[in-house]
């Protein structure tokens, strides 16, 4: 349970909520249009027919196009004929526009004005030889009236529109820059601005929010100089004060003026001071309330902000207001799509549209609007960090390490352009720490300490960033299980605690978090060192400490806790063999789950979630139902695959099925090392040991340091009467286990040593296994593979009887249990009762067992 909560660790509760609604969103999206007339697709032909009728039809097609988008966002095809339509349209006005330029210039060829309008006409109609022809020969008549009159504001201002319209960013700064000079009023804020604007599109920063600082003096109610500040503010970083920019520019949009100097834009920005802005940063603070309140006081100062739709869509998610959450984000959908039928152009709104779309949980497509506003503007770092957070979310669902991968390259894209950027540093370490789950063993650690130091950087930026110091601790926490070391978990708690005293009283889920990290750490802390023999009394201090901490998480934060920190719980109270008490923390745990599932059927999160529970409930036919649930809802979701083929190989003994389960996971998968090794097992399980080797020897190519691969592979070579090389892949086994000598390699070890005639060896690594088994069966009460092997230990120091109760109790638990049948099988020979011993036999072959009389070796000997 413990490794199946660490893989976890790095995932935010926003990532969480956003596979939350993403199936229910997709349901209802996808619902039938009811008494529509039409669908998109009798729209979008009509829209066909009526272009083909030719250019005076073309608007009436343009509405049949949009009523197509309407119903359905996500017709491509009606996208692009919308977009042919606009272009077709655009070329008649253009070529309009031409004529009109001709006929101008017919009455008078020395208008540089008609020349410049023609330029443009030609420009549309993508003539840009013939435009810049024409450009140039506006500026040739421009230079004469100037030889005249120097002094002529007008014509500086048309020589930089034609310079401008040209491309040539320098000659039309210059010619702007005289406007400025001659104090030409007419034209002089239209010269501040498009010169910030040609500033900022060179990389020239600070000369361009000067350009546009110049601009407000004259015209404070300037909404392209707002807007031109706000996109360069966002450039240099500085995001607070650029969405305070924004908002001034959607204010002047409706009308209500700007009624602010520059000075009081500045202060108002200083202190943070837009709804908007104030409401991202709760967000990031998990203040979800504090949040939902910013944003809808942004909607109601401008219901159109798809931004503030978008946020408010987060925020109800943190809150697990599924419903609102989701009309939120369509909301949004909504605004960005009339926005981007008009301004297909529209960076910001691609982004937020793919916000939306990701809250939705529909990642595929929240990519593609990611692209699409990176096309526009590549070089926007919060762009590229979207990206990575699609792909995160993406990679969290197929266990794709090529998706975890692009995600890692989109966010390190985004810190080359804003290394300042603490999130962007915490979402890079928890990609880092995630896909080391993935890597073997002997990779691992090495992987773990590259997260650790996208952490430092974090923290480099922001020393007070409690979600850095909560991450670097669940990472030592995760070293420490690797190899046992305990310095790691002395980091871990010195992290935790640092989170914990940077965060408030008042913020109770932030808080809850840092301390369920410290209880984690605190509790494997505990249980490595009382496996390692260390310390007994100071381990159970630790644990004691842990479920402390436990009890004052679930009161900070009841609802989002019962997601994690109740199994965690509840796995430290049956480590310390209160059983009934962890039953009850388990079975609340499940409350959470089904209410999403109530709002959410389709929620492939929360069955997973609900199926692991069930499993440690010893439910397993539920768990299962659970996880064909999750299947059902996202077929991609390749943990519910592994989890079911686990339960199935494991816990219920179906090893046919597991391993056609096995082989899906497989192919989507091929670097799926717990696969392979389970596939390994099953074979085994099934007395088909020359495959099973194969297999563990492939697991071993992949991860030569992974000690229940090594552990499998001796049970294989027993099995097949190969006991030398059994005996050296169990003592591989035990040299690799991180938490002192693994018992079930000791047990292998000695049956094999047993079969060697080498009684005494194998008496010692049976006496050595069994040391402490009475405490791990009552920690484990439920798994039938430790009972099992207690019997193995019983049975080869001589003590059938009690051998016998083992296998029976693993039975009792896994009817299905071969292993247990077969170890019956010996239990009962070694009594006495041979036709007790055949009938256990011949039910260990009707459940599919298909090794022969030597399997195990010792089977039929005296």
């Amino acid at each position: 349970m413990i490794s199946d909560s660490a893989l976890l660790f790095e995932v935010t509760f926003q990532m969480k909520m956003k596979l939350i609604v993403a199936m229910l969103c997709l349901a209802l999206l996808c619902m039938p249009c009811l008494g529509q007339e039409k669908t998109a697709e009798d729209w979008t032909a009509e829209g066909l027919r009526l272009a083909a009728n030719g250019s005076a039809s073309l608007e009436p097609a343009l509405y049949a196009f949009e009523q197509a988008i309407r119903l359905d966002p996500e017709s491509i095809d009606a996208w692009y004929q919308k977009a042919e339509a606009h272009r077709t349209l655009s070329r008649v006005a253009f070529q309009k526009a031409l004529d009109l330029s001709i006929s101008w210039l017919d009455r008078d060829p020395h208008d540089p004005l008609a020349w410049q309008s023609k330029g443009a006409a030609l420009d549309g109609l993508d003539r840009d030889a013939e435009a810049d022809e024409a450009y140039l020969r506006s500026i040739q008549l421009l230079n004469q009236r100037l030889e005249k009159d120097p002094t002529d504001g007008e014509s500086w201002f048309l020589k930089a529109e034609n310079y401008a319209n040209m491309k040539m960013n320098e000659e039309a700064i210059w010619a702007y820059d005289r406007v400025i000079e001659l104090d030409h009023r007419p034209r002089l804020l239209d010269a501040w601005n498009t010169k910030a604007i040609f500033l900022a599109a060179m990389g020239r920063y600070d000369e361009s929010l000067l350009a546009s600082e110049e601009a407000l003096k004259i015209d404070p109610k300037s909404e392209t100089a707002h807007v031109n500040k706000g996109y360069v503010l966002r450039k240099l970083g500085r995001q607070a004060e650029a969405d305070f920019a924004f908002s001034k520019a959607q204010a002047v949009r409706r009308g209500e003026g700007s009624g602010f100097s520059c000075v009081q834009a500045s202060d108002l920005a200083r202190d943070n001071r837009s709804s908007l802005v104030r409401g991202k940063e709760q967000l990031r603070q998990s203040s979800f309330e504090e949040a939902l309140e910013s944003f809808d006081l942004a909607i109601r100062q401008d219901p159109r902000n798809a931004e503030a739709w978008t946020n408010r869509g987060f925020a109800l998610g943190g809150l697990r207001r599924t419903e609102e959450s989701i009309a939120a984000y369509q909301k949004a959908l909504q605004l960005t799509n009339a926005t981007l039928q008009n301004q297909p152009d529209n960076a910001t709104s691609w982004f937020v549209r793919g916000d939306a779309l990701s809250g939705l949980g529909r990642d595929e497509l929240a990519l593609c609007a990611y692209d699409e506003a990176l096309q526009i503007e590549p070089d926007n770092a919060e762009f590229w960090s979207a990206r990575g957070t699609a792909l995160q979310t993406l990679g969290l669902i197929t266990q794709n390490l090529s998706t975890f991968q692009e995600s890692l390259a989109a966010y390190d894209r985004s810190l080359d352009l804003n290394p300042d950027d603490s999130l962007v540093w915490l979402q890079k370490g928890a990609v880092l720490a995630i896909m080391a789950y993935q890597l073997p063993r002997a990779e691992q650690t090495s992987a773990f300490e590259d997260a650790i130091r996208a952490y430092d950087w974090a923290l480099e930026v922001d020393p007070s960033h409690v979600e850095a110091w909560i991450s670097k601790g669940n990472v030592y926490t995760s070293l420490g299980l690797i190899d046992g070391n305990l310095s790691w978990f002395n980091q871990s708690l010195f992290a935790c605690d640092q989170a914990i005293s940077l965060t408030p009283e008042t913020q109770t889920r932030r808080l809850a978090m840092a301390l369920e990290a410290k209880a984690v750490s605190l509790s494997l802390m505990g249980r490595s060192l009382f496996r390692q023999g260390l310390g007994g009394e100071e381990a159970s201090s630790m644990q004691q400490e842990a479920l402390k901490l436990y009890d004052r998480v679930l009161e900070l934060d009841p609802v989002y806790v019962r997601m994690g920190a109740s199994q965690n719980r509840a796995a430290l109270l049956m480590e310390l063999g209160r059983q009934d008490e962890a039953d009850l923390a388990l079975q609340g745990s499940l409350e959470p789950y089904d209410e999403i599932i109530q709002s959410d059927p389709d929620s492939s999160v929360a069955w997973v979630g609900r199926a692991i529970l069930l499993r440690e409930l010893g439910k397993y036919d539920e768990a299962i139902l659970s996880l064909d649930k999750a299947i059902s809802a996202d077929p991609r979701y390749l943990l519910a695959w592994e989890i079911k083929g686990s339960i199935l190989c494991e816990d219920v003994g179906e090893y046919g099925q597991s391993l056609k389960v096995f082989e899906l996971v497989l192919a989507s998968d091929s670097n799926s090392t717990g696969a392979l090794l389970l596939t390994a097992s099953a074979l085994h399980a099934l007395g088909r040991d020359e495959e099973a080797l194969a297999a563990y020897n492939r697991t071993l190519d992949r991860d030569p340091e992974l000690s229940r691969a090594w552990y499998g592979r001796g049970e294989a070579l027993r099995a097949l009467g190969r006991e030398d090389q059994a005996i050296i892949a169990y003592d591989r086994a035990i040299e690799l286990s991180t938490f002192g000598p693994d018992r079930y390699s000791l047990i292998g070890k000695g049956l094999a040593l047993q079969s060697l005639g080498r009684r005494k060896e194998a008496k010692e690594a049976f006496y050595e296994a069994l040391r402490d088994y009475d405490r791990v069966v009552g920690r484990n009460p439920r798994n039938s593979q430790v009972l099992k092997a207690k019997g193995d230990a019983l049975l080869g120091l001589g003590r059938p009887d009690e051998a016998l109760k083992a296998y029976e109790s693993a039975i009792e638990l896994n009817p299905r249990f071969i292993a247990a049948h077969l170890g019956k099988c010996l239990a009962l020979k070694a009594r006495g009762d041979q036709a007790g011993a055949e009938t256990a036999w011949d039910l260990a072959k009707e459940l599919g067992y298909q090794g022969g009389h030597k399997s195990p070796s010792i089977l039929f000997e005296g």
